[in-house]
């Protein structure tokens, strides 16, 4: 933001007054009642939000100025308890505009007279700790409207203040965000002023998709994504690419599938996640204190079908043997034929797959149970599943220990011991969520092609060009998702809220609208790997050319679960 216009409009006076909330600071919801939501949710006071919000309107019919003590009088006595916690919160979330800090310090740094004025319920002693706590100091009084009993809105409060500094009107300039009460009010008291564009409005106005995802999920869940995207767009005003999609979209993701993780495995003796699409889930469990001890565990859809189930009657496992043939190396003399002859190959060699089967069980099992331990209560944490794969394999490798699969998306039904963050058993066209989970929960690993004689994972050594891209883009990636971590961390500590799957899945629609090109080099232009083999590649983002092949491929699951009834 250009602030050029406030400084030198700064030149020109011998004080300054400033507005507080909206202009110096800014909290980490979109719409400032939406707190009350999450104090509600937070205390399991059901009904609080809109009790306080009619609490306020009751007082101020008595005393248009009242404070936050009259307020609480007007409520539900059960509700008293969460006035500190509403002050708290209000201290603690309150952040600085970065651009109004500029022209504050400014202000400071030529020796003007400097005084805060504010419309609030809070007193002036809290809203002290507010302003210094974000570095605004310096000031000479801050005037409240609780304590005052004139307001700015009547213009009565410009009176005291010019009473007060002893300066004729024209010297004193205020700056704020409210048009009526901050410029019509002191103008009418011949006061200069400057509207101050507050930072949800410079926001607002290169963000519709945003606005739209606001009105489309009214709550305080998304008024917290929303806020913290913009508290974020205004600290990063020059990051690249994949830093700032990861940081707006992979970092939110993350951050509540690990948080659902944190509120659904208090009973657990450890935490296994899953390569490769449980690796950032794991780094920002970590990084959000979660206390429960955790491993990575390597394994994909290739090895448990191959090490797992050892069905040679089973096309996809016959297939996913013939791949891991052909690329680990090592069975060199076995030559394997194209995928139509899978049936052929399987019988005639049916003695000599076992046997590579057994082998490959025995190092995943020895592999799998010294990652997990004596832990006789475990959680398994992926991305996404539909048929239960890994989960059945680690199961039967693991029948004395009670297994709990716990995924970010499951988008077919199954009797699998099982939590998911986002039930889409029943949706349909929910590819790009489900890859877009993928790409932002995964690692910057290649594919995991074998679990060598030492235990440790190998991996493939040639990839597609579009798996390319991800490993070059990962250590931004990583950076972006862990800075939005951190920025959550920083916020609310350990209160972060949860949000709904179907709420965060709103947030990725807002992802997908803005990603209308096709450059490769961006989430638009990349392609993922939708199969076992991962030898079929589809947009990463839908395409209308791509809704055939979805469509094949949901019927394809429908098939599948009523088979398996």
């Amino acid at each position: 933001m250009d602030v050029s216009g406030y400084l030198k409009a700064i030149d020109t006076a011998d004080a300054v007054a400033f507005d507080i909330f909206d202009t110096l600071l800014v909290r980490p919801f979109f719409h400032p009642h939406d707190l009350f939501g999450f104090l509600e949710a937070e205390s399991g006071l059901e009904g609080f939000a809109e009790a306080r919000i009619r609490a306020e309107r009751e007082a101020r019919r008595t005393d248009p100025e009242t404070d936050i003590d009259g307020i609480y009088r007007s409520i539900d006595p059960k509700y008293l308890a969460l006035k500190d916690a509403e002050i708290g919160s209000e201290i603690s979330f309150s952040r600085a505009d970065p651009d109004m800090v500029e022209v504050f310090g400014y202000a400071s740094e030529k020796g003007k007279n400097i005084v805060l004025v504010s419309d609030m319920y809070l007193p002036s002693d809290i809203l002290e700790r507010m302003v210094s706590k974000n570095g605004f100091s310096g000031h000479s009084k801050i005037y409240v409207s609780t304590e005052t009993k004139v307001s700015k809105r009547s213009g009565l409060m410009y009176d005291t203040v010019l009473g007060d500094l002893g300066l004729p009107p024209s010297k004193v300039l205020m700056i704020g965000d409210n048009r009526h009460a901050d410029c019509d009010s002191a103008i009418s008291k011949g006061l200069k002023a400057m509207r101050w564009i507050p930072m949800k409005e410079r926001y607002a106005a290169s963000h519709r998709h945003e606005m739209r995802f606001l009105k489309r999920y009214p709550g305080y869940e998304s008024s917290v994504i929303v806020a913290m995207d913009m508290l974020g767009w205004a600290e990063h005003s020059d990051e690249t690419y994949w830093h700032m999609v990861s940081r707006r979209f992979g970092g939110p993701m993350n951050i509540m599938f690990a948080k659902f993780v944190m509120d659904n495995s208090e009973d657990m003796d450890k935490l296994v996640f899953f390569s490769r699409d449980g690796y950032m889930p794991m780094k920002v469990y970590g990084a959000l204190g979660g206390k429960k001890p955790f491993v990575y565990l390597h394994t994909s859809r290739m090895i448990a079908k191959v090490f797992g189930r050892r069905d040679l009657s089973d096309r996809d496992t016959v297939l996913s043997l013939m791949a891991y043939l052909r690329d680990s190396g090592r069975y060199r003399d076995i030559e394997v034929p194209g995928k139509s002859e899978y049936r052929r190959f399987a019988e005639e060699n049916r003695e000599v797959l076992e046997r590579i089967m057994a082998e490959g069980h025995a190092r995943y099992d020895n592999y799998l149970k010294r990652t997990v331990g004596d832990a006789g209560k475990i959680m398994l944490v992926d991305a996404t599943t539909m048929k239960f794969t890994s989960q059945g394999d680690v199961e039967r490798y693991l029948d004395h220990v009670d297994v709990t699969g716990c995924y970010y998306a499951v988008t077919a039904e199954g009797k699998k011991k099982h939590l998911a963050y986002c039930d889409r058993s029943r949706q349909h066209l929910c590819s790009s969520y489900v890859n877009l989970a993928e790409y932002f929960l995964g690692s910057g690993e290649r594919p995991l092609l074998d679990i060598g004689d030492d235990g440790g994972p190998v991996f493939e050594e040639d990839v597609p060009n579009d798996e390319t891209i991800r490993i070059r883009a990962f250590p931004q990636i990583y950076e972006g998702i862990l800075d939005c971590t951190g920025s959550y961390s920083e916020m609310f500590g350990d209160r972060i809220p949860s949000v709904p799957g179907k709420v965060m899945d709103g947030w990725m629609d807002v992802l997908m609208a803005e990603e209308s090109g096709n450059d490769p080099n961006t989430l638009s232009g990349i392609k993922w790997a939708v199969n076992t083999q991962h030898s079929i590649y589809k947009h990463l983002i839908l395409r209308l050319s791509d809704i055939p092949g979805v469509l094949i491929m949901k019927i394809g699951e429908v098939l599948y679960s009523h088979r398996k009834r």
